[in-house]
């Protein structure tokens, strides 16, 4: 594996060349990967694999929060058509270089709320995950002192309700967006199959249950489950209702969740 010391003066004198941008996610850059960073690909075929029960060819997945797209990238190797929303203009700017040569894949350039228009992006750093539209989770960060201060800027704000008018029912929603679930399922107006959020437990708990309540009034067939990210097993052997899966999002003592909602549970 190339050392940062080494890989950082190369990022950098390619930049300058311009031949970064073109020359990343090439063929001869995924050649590059396998040979120094083996781990990268496993964990990629680890969620690929995590993931072939749930989805279906030619399903229509929305990947809201879709940073540098690494699940986008998974959701496409299963043959499914992918619908990305992205407020970080770094993370566009690297989303479309990744996936220029997929037809499968639109890119939506804006954030997702319960009400469109303009709205601040809080960015700590281009690219970084902790980028986010929400107030509270910034100053849990800067209460923490997990983060410094971020740059505040306007973005576009859509919602779910006018993704699904531009490009049709999803099949899956996966929401990654640091503390916006609750606003984005409240713009839903319609039940899909499969719906992930991302719960940060930490500050979050309330607003976690929530979102499993807005769901379950959207669709009282709505079975629930977990797991603690990415490729790790769901935690419970059974699908849960509304009732029980909220009782033990109050008590879990765990920082994250990554929660499922499936109308066809496998």
């Amino acid at each position: 594996m190339l050392r940062p010391k080494i890989k950082q003066p190369l990022e950098r004198a390619l930049s300058r060349l311009g031949l970064y941008n073109r020359l990343k996610w090439s063929r001869l850059h995924e050649l590059f990967i396998r040979f120094n960073n083996p781990a990268y690909l496993r964990r990629q075929q680890d969620l690929l694999d995590w993931h072939r029960p749930f989805l279906r060819n030619d399903d229509l997945v929305f990947d809201l929060g879709a940073s540098r797209g690494d699940r986008s990238a998974v959701y496409l190797a299963l043959g499914c058509r992918v619908i990305a929303a992205e407020p970080d203009p770094w993370c566009q700017v690297e989303l479309q270089n990744r996936f220029r040569h997929s037809k499968a894949f639109q890119l939506s350039k804006c954030a997702v709320s319960d009400q469109p228009g303009l709205a601040t992006f809080f960015r700590f750093e281009p690219g970084s995950g902790y980028n986010t539209l929400s107030e509270k989770r910034v100053a849990d960060l800067l209460e923490s002192g997990e983060q410094k201060r971020p740059e505040p800027y306007d973005v576009e704000v859509t919602t779910l309700a006018r993704l699904i008018d531009q490009y049709g029912t999803p099949d899956y929603i996966k929401i990654d967006t640091e503390g916006l679930e609750r606003e984005i399922i409240a713009g839903l107006v319609m039940a899909p199959p499969l719906i992930s959020f991302e719960a940060n437990l930490d500050g979050f708990r309330e607003r976690s249950g929530d979102c499993v309540q807005l769901l379950s009034k959207l669709d009282n067939r709505y079975r629930f489950n977990c797991n603690e990210g990415d490729s790790e097993p769901l935690v419970h052997p059974e699908w849960l209702d509304e009732a029980t899966f909220s009782s033990y999002i109050q008590q879990v003592d765990r920082r994250y969740l990554e929660v499922f909602a499936s109308l066809r549970p496998t």
